[in-house]
């Protein structure tokens, strides 16, 4: 399974975001569980469920980290239709 330290800068940032904003972990301790400064020893699906998820929305959660591309992602928010 993938840990923090597997991760590059911008999946860290996204898992920093996604734990603040989909789980009960506050911004400290997400941005220093992206760090590694805690929790180094866990992967991505026990952290998740650290903060308090199930287990599938743990894995899912961990995948959508691993998955995540800040240039695709950079790309669909200029090519949306904003006029809508």
């Amino acid at each position: 399974m993938t840990k923090v330290a597997d991760l590059s800068y911008d999946n860290r940032c996204h898992l920093a975001w996604r734990l603040d904003n989909k789980t009960a972990c506050g911004l400290i301790t997400a941005s220093r569980i992206a760090r590694g400064e805690a929790l180094q020893d866990k992967t991505l699906v026990e952290i998740f469920e650290w903060a308090g998820l199930t287990n599938r929305s743990a894995k899912i959660h961990a995948r959508k980290v691993i998955d995540f591309n800040l240039k695709e992602y950079t790309r669909k928010i200029h090519e949306r239709d904003w006029s809508k």
